[in-house]
C-alpha cells in the first residue's frame, strides 16, 4: 500500500510545475479588471437591442469576431471574480497544452526530465513581457479576442499532431479539438495558422503514413468555413478604416512593399526587445525535437516552432 502510495506521489511530482503556474496566473488577475472604453460599452452592449440585433449590427458594422465578444459580454455580467479565476485557468492552462504537444515528439520521458521540461516551459511563460500580458490577457475584452483563440489554437491542432506522431486518439478529443477549432477560427491571426498548418500537417501525414484521416479532414473543413465566416463580416472593413485613423493614419499610403518591410521590422524589434522569452521557448522546443531521428519529423517540428 505504501509502495503504491510513492509510486502514485512520484507520477505527479513532474506536474507540480503546472500547479506553481497557475498559483501565479491567479496571483497576476488580483488586480486585472475592466478597462476604458471597450469593456464599459460592451457590458451593456444588450441593454437595448435583442442579442439578434446586436449580433447583426456588429457582424455588419464592426467585427466578425461574434463568439469571441458574446463571450466577453456575458462574463462582463457577472462579479470580476468570476473572469478572474477563469482567465486564469486558461492562462494556466497553456504551459500544459504546450508540453503536451511537445512530448508526442520526444517518446518516452523519465520522471526527472519530465519535472525539468515541465519547469522550463513554466518559467518561460512567467517571462513574457508584462506588456504584452497587460495588453492581451489581464483585460476582459481583451483576454476573449486573444488568449481564448491562442488556447483553443492548442486544443485545435493537438490532434494533427498526434496522428502525424502515430499516436492514438479517442473521441473526447476529437469533441474537444473541435471547441477550440471554433474559437480559434473566429481571431484572425489564430484562423489563418491553424488553417495552413492543419493543412500541412494533414497532407504530410497523408504523404509520410500513407493515412488520410477523415475526422481531421472535417475537423479542418470546420474551422476553414469558421474562418471563412469571420474573415467576409463587412464589418472589418469598417474597424480596419476606424483603426487605421485611430492609430496609424499614413499606413494606407505605403505600398505593399513598404507595409512588408514595416511589418518585419516591428516584428524583429518586438522579437528582440520585448521576446526574447518566445525565442528561448521556441529554443527549446527544437532541443526537445531533435530527439527524434526522422529528418521528416525534425522539419515538421520546425514548422510547429515558427507557427508559435
Amino acid at each position: 500500500m505504501k509502495r503504491d502510495c510513492k509510486t502514485y506521489i512520484r507520477k505527479l511530482i513532474p506536474y507540480i510545475p503546472f500547479l506553481l503556474y497557475l498559483g501565479y496566473a491567479l496571483f497576476l488577475h488580483r488586480n486585472a479588471g475592466m478597462r476604458d472604453y471597450d469593456d464599459y460599452v460592451y457590458r451593456d452592449a444588450w441593454s437595448d437591442v435583442s442579442i439578434n440585433q446586436w449580433v447583426r449590427d456588429f457582424y455588419m458594422g464592426w467585427s466578425g469576431r461574434i463568439p469571441l465578444q458574446m463571450m466577453g459580454i456575458v462574463f462582463l455580467q457577472f462579479p470580476l471574480w468570476v473572469w478572474r479565476i477563469w482567465n486564469a485557468l486558461l492562462l494556466g492552462v497553456c504551459p500544459f497544452l504546450v508540453a503536451r504537444m511537445v512530448r508526442l515528439f520526444c517518446g518516452e520521458w523519465k520522471e526527472r526530465d519530465l519535472f525539468l521540461l515541465h519547469a522550463a516551459i513554466c518559467g518561460l511563460f512567467v517571462l513574457i513581457p508584462g506588456k504584452a500580458m497587460d495588453g492581451a490577457v489581464l483585460w476582459i475584452s481583451g483576454s476573449f479576442n486573444y488568449l481564448l483563440p491562442a488556447v483553443g489554437l492548442f486544443l485545435a491542432l493537438y490532434p494533427f499532431f498526434s496522428e502525424m506522431c502515430g499516436k492514438e486518439r479517442r473521441k473526447r478529443e476529437y469533441i474537444i479539438a473541435a471547441v477550440g477549432t471554433f474559437f480559434c477560427c473566429y481571431a484572425e491571426q489564430t484562423a489563418a495558422v491553424f488553417v495552413c498548418l492543419a493543412a500541412l500537417l494533414w497532407l504530410f501525414t497523408a504523404v509520410k503514413r500513407r493515412t488520410r484521416s477523415a475526422p481531421l479532414f472535417l475537423l479542418w473543413v470546420f474551422g476553414m468555413g469558421n474562418m471563412l465566416i469571420e474573415y467576409v463580416a463587412p464589418g472589418n472593413y469598417v474597424r480596419y478604416d476606424s483603426e487605421v485613423i485611430l492609430w496609424y493614419r499614413e499606413y494606407d499610403m505605403y505600398s505593399f512593399a513598404d507595409k512588408l518591410v514595416l511589418g518585419f521590422v516591428h516584428c524583429m524589434k518586438m522579437l528582440l526587445l520585448e521576446g526574447w522569452p518566445l525565442i528561448a521557448c521556441v529554443f527549446v522546443l527544437i532541443l526537445a525535437g531533435t530527439r527524434r531521428k526522422s529528418l521528416f519529423y525534425k522539419g515538421m517540428f520546425l514548422v510547429y516552432c515558427a507557427a508559435k
